[in-house]
């Protein structure tokens, strides 16, 4: 198993390809319904274990386009750039501001993270009328009880839930009947209870990681959105159709409301509603209300079997360049192949490398390039005599 530019953009035209697969699947709401949420939510981890998870493997086969790759190939890591006294190369720079960029962005979320946390604690005396009785009603309908605090908080105007660690309602400050407290609370209750929160907070962590990738803010958008719709389809299991559409109209109406008042934005929150895009919540009304027939067992497995083997024989082949040397290069006058290398390697205690040949002094090369000569018939022999001659 080895880690090389050629994986690793391999890797991102893969993951990038599957995510965009997922997108163009989920926009069909029947599908989410009828393939389910949970096992849609397990292709985006694919994609994200893809992007991560970059090595070639022994079964990995090398997939050559030297039309497409190797100009690019070239200029991005072979062609020195003289910023430094060795030399570097487009690649290394890349590498470097990925991780310095990526760095400040893991830092500024934490800070953003920490202190609205602070911020938020600042109203946790400020209660809500029956909120508390409303909350332990819901806490009383799941099997594993969590400790959640909800409260009045003025400086949002939709219902948030919030925490990794410790868990809060955020309530906007207005007045509520019970039964719209109740989808309230039971709405952002129900988020914690499927560890939505935990979701966000590592797909943010990976957006902050891969910023470079554009696929990451697909896959963070498209996350949100089924995130809710998983909360939905799991508050209104066991609705009727008449308490299906009091629940929505919970939604419509804090919607009418937000347009009114400012919002605390949050990293990582989860709300009832949180975009003001129509679309958005059509997709939501749209799949609580309709109904239509989950696909048969079978079907549900050939797609997730579709989906692991894509995920498998990504890693069955890597891109690469291909150079053909020309033939006068290669090609002596008597037919011979040359340079002709005679003489062998020394391989000292420090894993260093040095070519010895008759009438020349031992001379240093690169690992790969022992493992190339090695290849052709060229000896290694382990000794530290060139070593005990250096010092």
């Amino acid at each position: 198993m080895s880690f090389t530019v050629f994986s690793f953009a391999t890797s991102w035209l893969f993951s990038t390809l599957i995510l965009l697969a997922v997108h163009f699947l989920r926009r069909n709401s029947h599908f989410i319904k009828g393939f389910g949420v949970k096992p849609l939510l397990l292709c985006y981890i694919a994609c994200l274990l893809r992007i991560i998870f970059v090595p070639e493997f022994s079964f990995t086969k090398k997939w050559e386009l030297p039309n497409l790759t190797n100009d690019f190939f070239n200029v991005l890591y072979l062609r020195p750039i003289q910023l430094t006294s060795t030399g570097t190369s487009y690649f290394r720079i890349f590498l470097c501001v990925w991780w310095a960029v990526a760095l400040l962005f893991v830092f500024i979320f934490s800070i953003q993270y920490i202190v609205g946390m602070k911020r938020v604690k600042r109203y946790a005396a400020n209660s809500c009328p029956g909120a508390q009785e409303v909350l332990c009603q819901v806490q009383a309908e799941y099997v594993r009880k969590m400790n959640v605090k909800v409260f009045v908080c003025p400086e949002t105007n939709t219902p948030l839930g919030i925490g990794i660690l410790s868990k809060y309602i955020l309530l906007p400050n207005s007045r509520y009947s019970r039964q719209e407290l109740y989808h309230m609370i039971k709405h952002e209750y129900t988020h914690f209870y499927n560890r939505d929160l935990a979701v966000k907070f590592l797909v943010m962590l990976f957006c902050c990681a891969f910023w470079w990738n554009p696929a990451v803010y697909l896959l963070w958008r498209d996350i949100s959105q089924i995130l809710e719709i998983k909360c939905d389809l799991t508050v209104t299991k066991h609705y009727s159709i008449h308490q299906k559409k009091a629940y929505l109209s919970v939604i419509v109406a804090l919607l009418k409301d937000q347009e009114t008042k400012s919002r605390m934005k949050f990293p990582t929150s989860v709300g009832l509603i949180k975009r003001k895009r129509r679309s958005v919540f059509a997709e939501r009304f749209r799949i609580v209300l309709d109904a239509p027939e989950r696909l048969k067992r079978w079907q549900r497995l050939l797609i997730s079997s579709m989906c692991l083997s894509l995920f498998v024989l990504s890693y069955a082949v890597v891109i690469q360049p291909r150079y053909e040397p020309p033939e006068e290069e290669i090609i002596s006058e008597n037919g011979l192949i040359y340079p002709e290398v005679t003489g062998y390697i020394v391989k000292n205690a420090e894993g260093e490398h040095f070519m010895c040949e008759p009438g020349e002094r031992p001379y240093p090369i690169k690992r790969e390039a022992a493992e190339l000569l090695a290849s052709t018939g060229i000896k290694i022999e382990e000794s530290d005599e060139y070593e005990s001659k250096r010092k």
